[in-house]
């Protein structure tokens, strides 16, 4: 196990593109870390640092305590996962699994030891003759886990290892992967653009955007409060629900078109204190309730009713935007397409971001 560190970390590449800019994280000894973000935001680039199979243009990369920077893949002590899992079509399982280590010139006693044991532990002892092309994805995917926790790596780097799986095993596979990372408690950082995936196995999320690590925390911690309207919208299905509105100074609302939704107290005197005239609020599909067009709250339409099946989500045009509502089972089917209703929303859960920067109001407080 290990922890590691990464200090004002970029990478900038002949063609002037950043792939992640003054990076500075800390993975902490047995964490399973996630670095989140969608396609181009950086998260593959900093796993390739942390490899060595990039070098940063800036920053320092520390495994362990120890300055890894300038030194190659092999003298680095990680393992690393791929997308494709790159096993070798013409060797078998066994060797597949073995390769690492004839690599570092065990003897083969121990070689057999070694790969029996992985195989036990990842439940592939039965294929070990077999070759990939005989392999389900699954299986496959297992052989690749197996060949990078032969070697007993101090972290393990895995780049969507999951993401050629189906559906329902790629489900399956993330609990197993959390187990056997709980298991072996090795330090292990998993890039995905899979926020599901990401909140259902992570201990802490880092997540990316344009190469710059935007927040960090636990997934409670980013979807409950998003540090700005790219996380918000980024983190949940369905997103967080973010609208423009003019801050009433006179009272703690925000006014829409079509009506108000109450603030916190504290929030609104930050945001006037700010004299921002104009906010954007932000909260939950499940922190709004739909009523009838004589209650308290925002005037809405219903555009489209979404059976989900755990969930039924209203979208309601409210005039500016149209926002999602997730509909407790006992009124759904009481909604429907062109009705007006009335969208009260829970005030201690409403968010307020500053439309110029995009950041939530108390995280530009700190």
């Amino acid at each position: 196990m290990a922890e590691v560190l990464l200090e004002k970390v970029t990478k900038r590449f002949p063609s002037g593109v950043y792939g992640c800019k003054d990076v500075t994280l800390t993975v902490r000894d047995g964490e399973f870390f996630v670095l989140l973000g969608p396609s181009g935001s950086g998260k593959t680039t900093l796993l390739r640092i942390i490899a060595g199979l990039e070098k940063p243009t800036e920053g320092r990369v520390y495994i362990d305590g120890v300055d890894v920077t300038d030194l190659p893949p092999r003298k680095r002590d990680v393992a690393m996962v791929f997308q494709t899992w790159a096993l070798y079509p013409h060797m078998t399982v066994f060797d597949n699994i073995a390769f690492p280590l004839k690599i570092r010139g065990l003897d083969r006693a121990e070689i057999e030891r070694k790969v029996k044991e992985v195989a036990d532990l990842l439940g592939i002892s039965d294929l070990l003759e077999r070759y990939p092309r005989q392999l389900s994805g699954g299986q496959q995917q297992r052989v690749a886990l197996a060949r990078a926790l032969v070697r007993n790596p101090k972290v393990w780097l895995m780049d969507e290892p999951l993401s050629n799986l189906d559906a329902i095993l790629r489900v399956h596979m993330r609990v197993e992967l959390k187990r056997l990372q709980r298991e072996l408690k090795i330090t292990t950082i998993y890039v995905t653009h899979d926020q599901a995936e990401a909140m259902s196995m992570a201990d802490r999320i880092g997540v990316m955007s344009s190469g710059v690590m935007v927040q960090v925390g636990t997934p409670e911690e980013v979807y409950d409060n998003p540090a700005n309207t790219f996380v918000a919208s980024f983190i949940g299905n369905p997103p967080m629900n973010l609208v423009e509105a003019d801050l009433d100074y006179e009272s703690p609302r925000a006014l829409l078109p079509s009506g108000y939704i109450q603030v916190p107290r504290d929030l609104h005197t930050l945001a006037a204190e700010r004299g921002l005239k104009k906010v954007i609020v932000g909260f939950r599909p499940e922190d709004a309730l739909v009523k009838p067009p004589g209650e308290e709250g925002i005037q809405g339409k219903v555009v489209v009713v979404e059976n989900l099946g755990s969930d039924i989500i209203a979208n309601i045009d409210v005039g500016n935007s149209i926002i999602k509502v997730r509909l407790a089972r006992g009124i759904a089917a009481r909604v429907k397409p062109g009705m007006e209703v009335k969208v009260w929303v829970d005030s201690p859960k409403v968010k307020l971001f500053n439309p110029s920067s995009g950041r939530r109001i108390e995280y530009e407080e700190g």
